[in-house]
């Protein structure tokens, strides 16, 4: 069997060695599953971009799916190529509870990969590529799916809470939240380099909110929800240096990352096509 490297040390194990004979670390392999995460979550990788490619799909769909039914809206700059309402709460939007029979609870991730319209796509992609690109550069790329899901659902928790009258979409909670993380992992990783990190990051959070404030429609509750939830994340998270080997805890939480969000897209696709019309 192909050997593989301890997650704690680094040493060559076997890849089901029960312990590594170097450090005595228990599953140093993840019980042979730690060469498959390491294809997923590469510490060199890039995940940013099939992350943008999966919100342009999803709103790309959004959109078809309204083209067929005859309500996408070609009107003015700001709501062009919007999908419709119906559309959008098939999908997964964020809604009121009291529209439905039963807690549907993937909503508090799905809406994050809906977007309202052409502008607000292009603004979320936009700002993705950049914090993306620090965030993996940072802390890897198992950490950056797991940020995205956790400020997602911080974020969607916060509107259902401070908000519960509003209908959300848009990947911008999750973005805040990416936002915080670099501000707590610049105060965990201290020194110069750290304070030179959040010292920008804090800069590009307070202009987010300042140019979001001036957005009609814009859900203030999930931005700082999210930015709560990535903060508080990414300060929880065990400081990791540029090029370092990814972590155990850092890989499996990337892979349950994954499988929430495989989970609440099945759930939301079951969920449209068996609602009554």
């Amino acid at each position: 069997m192909e050997p593989s490297t301890c997650g704690h040390c680094g040493g060559l194990v076997q890849a089901r060695d029960p312990k590594c004979p170097r450090c005595g670390r228990f599953a140093p392999a993840l019980f042979g599953f730690r060469p498959a995460l390491l294809r997923i979550f590469p510490t060199q990788g890039d995940r940013t971009r099939p992350l943008l490619l999966a919100l342009v799909a999803v709103f790309l769909a959004t959109m078809l799916v309204s083209q067929r039914r005859g309500g996408l809206e070609r009107g003015s700059l700001l709501s062009a190529l919007s999908p419709d309402m119906r559309t959008l709460f098939d999908f997964g939007m964020l809604v009121p509870l009291d529209m439905l029979e039963t807690i549907e609870p993937w909503r508090w991730l799905t809406y994050a990969f809906l977007h309202g319209g052409l502008l607000h796509i292009l603004f979320n992609a936009s700002a993705l590529h950049s914090l993306g690109n620090h965030i993996e550069h940072l802390l890897g790329s198992a950490r950056l799916i797991t940020l995205f899901v956790v400020s997602g659902i911080g974020g969607g928790l916060a509107c259902s809470l401070l908000t519960p009258t509003d209908f959300v979409v848009g990947a911008s909670g999750s973005l805040f939240g990416l936002n915080a993380a670099l501000i707590a992992y610049g105060y965990r990783r201290g020194g110069n380099v750290g304070a030179d990190i959040r010292a920008v990051a804090w800069r590009w959070l307070i202009a987010s909110f300042l140019m979001t404030a001036m957005i009609p429609s814009i859900s203030h509750a999930g931005h700082a929800g999210g930015a709560v939830a990535g903060g508080i994340a990414s300060y929880l998270m065990k400081p990791r240096r540029a090029g370092e080997r990814e972590s155990d805890a850092a890989l499996l939480w990337g892979a349950i990352s994954l499988l929430v969000i495989a989970a609440c897209v099945i759930a939301a696709a079951h969920a449209a096509l068996t609602r009554p019309e």
